[in-house]
């Protein structure tokens, strides 16, 4: 995952390099197919030193969302935009496109990609809220999911028939689909 610094000191070291580790390997084999030895031995790292940082590989997988969401939200911090961490999550999609197409390609994947459209999801809705386009609503949560099945939509046509758009071009073309519909999801139907 896209890290908004390098961790410091070796336990942080460690923890990253068994999320890397579990991203490369879930690429590889799926999460229904990832055995936490994989993970060991592309991390370089014994069993009783994982059992140290993780309880199990669901935990693993929690600590490479929560990573992920912490660098979505930095992006969208330092991006004054509306939908400003969109950029950063295109890259970070683009660059693990293996990973994201095996992932669609599971049942277990669906796991994994639900937990991903979460994330994604409270992104936008924070960033919907901020632009003083709701917050609370049937209006306002059906605009936000809307907006996310919209988002992972494009993205797997991007990725599977599209590959030579670059995450600015996706981004654009996000952007524009979703202005026009943005605009209604903080009224109500009668209010339209």
């Amino acid at each position: 995952m896209t890290a908004t610094e390098r961790p410091r000191g070796p336990r942080a070291r460690t923890r990253e390099r068994l999320r890397d580790a579990f991203l490369s390997t879930l690429a590889e084999r799926g999460y229904e197919r990832l055995r936490i030895a994989d993970v060991l031995a592309r991390a370089s790292v014994g069993r009783s030193t994982f059992y140290e940082h993780f309880r199990d590989k669901e935990a693993l997988l929690e600590s490479t969302l929560g990573r992920f969401a912490e660098a979505l939200t930095h992006a969208a911090e330092n991006d004054p935009r509306p939908f400003g961490f969109l950029r950063a999550l295109l890259e970070h999609v683009r660059g693990q496109r293996a990973l994201f197409l095996k992932l669609k390609s599971s049942r277990s994947g669906a796991l994994v990609l639900g937990r991903l459209q979460r994330l994604v999801r409270e992104r936008l809705a924070t960033d919907l809220a901020r632009e003083g386009l709701g917050g609370a609503g049937p209006s306002f949560d059906l605009g936000v999911e809307h907006a996310t099945a919209g988002l992972f939509g494009l993205i797997e046509a991007w990725l599977r028939r599209y590959p030579e758009l670059s995450a600015a071009e996706l981004e654009q073309a996000f952007l524009s689909l979703t202005r026009g519909g943005a605009s209604g999801v903080s009224r109500a139907p009668d209010e339209r």
